[in-house]
């Protein structure tokens, strides 16, 4: 892909691309700044350009889908890289980023293809390290990867590595809040939304029709927002609430896993959502951010790819750049 990329790139317009847009459809480039308009089509010496009623301007051309040229061209400069170092990190979400949202939590499987490419990268070299929300116990059931890459569990809070399991200890009084919390949510008739994790409690309201998510969002304000403080911080995501310990986060994480690399180590995070924006800020300036999901928002990523394909197509360039089959 890297290779097709490079040839191709000069003669693209960006019309129906993959790529950091705005909602109005506007095609966005590194940091969200709007494109210029692309260069002209590039034709090899002594080749025409159809008539437009010619038989040969009718004929329909097959054409590889590429990035707007911003993305194509930021994308092409980090393989560049890549392929230049001996050393990789590449950081990860799990849900919503690698594995589909489901109702079922314990259904969200990886996308086809994703294991086998993680896989390639660990026994390669790469530096593979997830960061979610979920325990690091149940992404590592999720994933099924034997050997599993290190995994930070619950906002970073949890780390599960070479078989080893650590938390980081709260203080008593975030944990008593927290349970409390859920415990009033419990008695309310919503135990079955709740998500109890070390160092933080999450309501869920996937799968729920509009009233029916209306009264859990109420019911959760209404229990979360007076607990809340700066110890204790109240959080969305893409379907729910969470009252989550301050202290430790993505970003915090990211960090910390860069000091543990040389300077100029190249690395990237992947994530959707609002979670991992905190990832995005703390690796600016010193890696590559990118936003996976459906539908493009404001973010602090460098790059918008849509899961799944463009998601296989991002470790198929990295594979490649690091000389992998």
């Amino acid at each position: 892909m890297l290779g097709m990329w490079l040839r191709n790139v000069r003669g693209r317009t960006p019309g129906n691309l993959p790529g950091l847009r705005s909602p109005e459809g506007d095609v966005r480039g590194s940091r969200g700044g709007l494109t210029t308009s692309p260069p002209p089509l590039v034709l090899p010496q002594n080749e025409s350009v159809p008539e437009p009623d010619s038989p040969q301007a009718s004929m329909e051309i097959e054409i590889t889908p590429l990035p707007p040229l911003p993305v194509a061209a930021r994308l092409l400069e980090f393989g560049v890289t890549l392929a230049r170092a001996d050393q990789q990190l590449l950081m990860l979400d799990y849900d919503g980023t690698l594995a589909p949202f489901r109702v079922e939590r314990m259904e969200a499987v990886p996308y086809p293809g994703v294991k086998e490419y993680l896989a390639t990268l660990i026994a390669t070299g790469t530096q593979v390290v997830l960061i979610s929300g979920r325990m690091s116990k149940e992404v590592a059931a999720l994933l099924g990867m034997t050997p599993a890459p290190e995994i930070w569990g619950c906002h970073g809070w949890e780390r599960l590595a070479g078989g080893e399991y650590t938390r980081i200890p709260l203080a008593p009084k975030q944990e008593e809040r927290i349970f409390k919390a859920g415990y009033t949510l419990k008695n309310e008739g919503f135990g079955s939304r709740l998500e109890f994790k070390h160092g933080s409690i999450a309501l869920h309201w996937r799968g729920a029709d509009e009233a029916e998510q209306r009264a859990i969002e109420i019911a959760g304000l209404r229990t979360f927002e007076p607990v809340s403080g700066p110890d204790l911080r109240l959080h969305r995501f893409d379907g729910g609430l969470e009252l989550r310990a301050t202290g430790r986060d993505k970003g915090l994480v990211v960090r910390e896993l860069l000091q543990r690399i040389e300077p100029n180590t190249p690395a990237a995070y992947l994530g959707d959502d609002q979670t991992d924006e905190d990832a995005f800020r703390a690796l600016a300036g010193r890696g590559l951010g990118v936003l996976v999901r459906s539908e493009p928002r404001d973010t602090a990523a460098t790059i918008w790819l849509r899961p799944p394909e463009e998601l296989l197509q991002f470790f198929d360039l990295w594979c490649k750049s690091t000389h992998q089959p």
